[in-house]
C-alpha cells in the first residue's frame, strides 16, 4: 500500500475550528496568508467542512462571507489564465487575457469569501503549475485575489485510490500555510446527519457501530486508511450513510431497500445495519419503556440495548424524561450519554431541563 502523507490527522470538527481561525486571522490582518491544504478521504465531506466553516464566520463576524467552490480537475490551463484577446489597433495592440468567471470579482462576489480550491491533485500538471502564483501570491497573470478573499485547497491522498498517484511535488506542497490529513469521525457524522434530519434509525446505527471498537472495524469508512480496491464501487463512507438515510424514506419493500442499501456501502456494512433495522423494526412498545420505567423488562443484548435508546430519543419529551433517564440507567448506564446525545440534538429545548442539568454536573 502506498503510504499516507505525513501530515497530522484531524476530525472534520477539528479541521472546520482550525479553519474558522485561519480565516478570522486573515480577514484581520494586511498581509496575505499562505493557504491551508485539507487532504482526505472521498466521501469525508471535505467541501462540507469548508461550507460549515464559511457559515459559522459569517455568523461570528456578522457579515456576509462568499464562498467560491471550484473542481480544479474540471478546469485545463486555458481556463486558469482567460481566454486571450486582441486589445488595440495595429502596432499599439497587444494581446490580453479575459478573466475567468470562477475568480472572485467584487462587484458579483462580495468583497470577503474564500476561494476554494477542490481536487487539487487531479487536475493536470498544466492546470497545477497555473496555480502556482494564485496560491503562493495571490495573483494569476494580470488578475489580482481580492484583498479580502482567501484560499483554501483539497484533495484526496496518494494512498486512496482516487487517482491521485506519484509523488507530490515540493513546489506545490510548500506554497500552503499547513496541511491537514481529514479523518472520518462517525461521533460528528451522527451529530451532522442529526442536524440535518437525516433517519434516526443511521443515526443510532453510526453510534453503535461507526468507530472501531477492540479489534473490530468500524463501519464510518471502510477504507479510513486508503488503499481501496478497484472493484469496489459501493462503500461504507460518511456520504453514503447520508444516501442510506435517504433510501430509507423512498419506503421500499423490505428486499429492494437492503438491495439498494447494499449498493450504497457494501455488502458487509448493509448486513448490520440492516440486522439493526430489524431490530428496531420489532422491538416492544417503546411506550412501556417510558410508562413503567420500573418494571418493564429489559433487553441484555448490546444491538437492541442500542436500539431501545435510539426509540426513546426518538420519542421522548419533557413530561417523560424522567422515566426515560430512570430506564435507560437500568439498562445500560453507559447509553445514558448516548441518549442524551441524540435526544438534545433532536429537541434542543431538552438542555435546560432539570434532568440534563443534574446529568451534566455528574460529567
Amino acid at each position: 500500500m502506498t503510504k499516507s502523507i505525513n501530515a497530522p490527522k484531524v476530525s472534520p470538527l477539528q479541521a472546520a475550528q482550525l479553519l474558522l481561525a485561519h480565516a478570522i486571522s486573515q480577514l484581520s490582518s494586511d498581509k496575505r496568508h499562505k493557504p491551508i491544504f485539507l487532504w482526505g478521504i472521498y466521501g469525508v465531506g471535505k467541501s462540507s467542512i469548508v461550507r460549515q466553516a464559511i457559515e459559522k464566520l459569517s455568523k461570528t463576524l456578522d457579515r456576509p462571507i462568499g464562498l467560491i467552490d471550484v473542481r480544479l480537475s474540471q478546469l485545463d490551463a486555458v481556463d486558469t489564465r482567460g481566454v486571450p484577446y486582441i486589445s488595440g489597433d495595429g502596432e499599439a495592440s497587444t494581446t490580453e487575457w479575459s478573466t475567468p468567471s470562477w475568480l472572485p470579482n467584487v462587484e458579483r462576489d462580495g468583497e470577503e469569501g474564500c476561494l476554494f480550491l477542490d481536487e487539487l491533485m487531479l487536475a493536470s500538471a498544466s492546470t497545477q503549475y497555473a496555480g502556482y502564483q494564485l496560491l503562493n501570491d495571490g495573483q494569476l497573470g494580470d488578475y489580482i485575489l481580492p484583498s479580502g478573499w482567501f484560499v483554501i485547497a483539497a484533495s484526496n491522498r496518494p494512498n486512496d485510490g482516487a487517482g491521485v498517484s506519484g509523488r507530490i511535488d515540493a513546489a506545490i506542497s510548500t506554497r500552503f500555510k499547513y496541511h491537514l490529513d481529514v479523518t472520518p469521525s462517525a461521533a460528528e457524522t451522527s451529530d451532522y446527519l442529526a442536524d440535518i434530519g437525516a433517519n434516526p434509525l443511521v443515526i443510532a446505527f453510526l453510534k453503535f457501530r461507526g468507530e472501531a471498537s477492540g479489534d473490530q472495524a468500524g463501519l464510518i469508512h471502510e477504507f479510513a486508511d486508503g488503499a481501496t480496491a478497484k472493484d469496489r464501487v459501493a462503500i461504507a463512507t460518511p456520504r453514503g450513510w447520508e444516501s442510506v438515510s435517504d433510501i430509507l424514506d423512498d419506503d421500499l419493500p423490505a428486499e429492494l431497500e437492503q438491495i439498494a442499501i447494499e449498493g450504497c456501502v457494501g455488502f458487509g456494512a448493509a448486513a448490520e445495519f440492516m440486522a439493526f433495522v430489524r431490530t428496531m423494526r420489532n422491538l416492544p412498545d417503546i411506550n412501556l419503556f417510558l410508562s413503567d420505567p420500573h418494571n418493564v423488562p429489559l433487553p441484555n443484548e448490546i444491538t437492541t440495548q442500542y436500539a431501545v435508546t435510539a426509540a426513546i430519543a426518538a420519542r421522548v419529551t419533557t413530561d417523560n424524561l424522567g422515566n426515560a433517564v430512570t430506564v435507560l440507567k437500568r439498562i445500560n448506564e453507559e447509553l445514558v450519554e448516548v441518549f442524551w446525545a441524540l435526544a438534545t440534538r433532536r429537541d434542543a429545548d431538552l438542555i435546560s431541563t432539570p434532568e440534563y442539568v443534574a446529568h451534566k454536573a455528574t460529567r
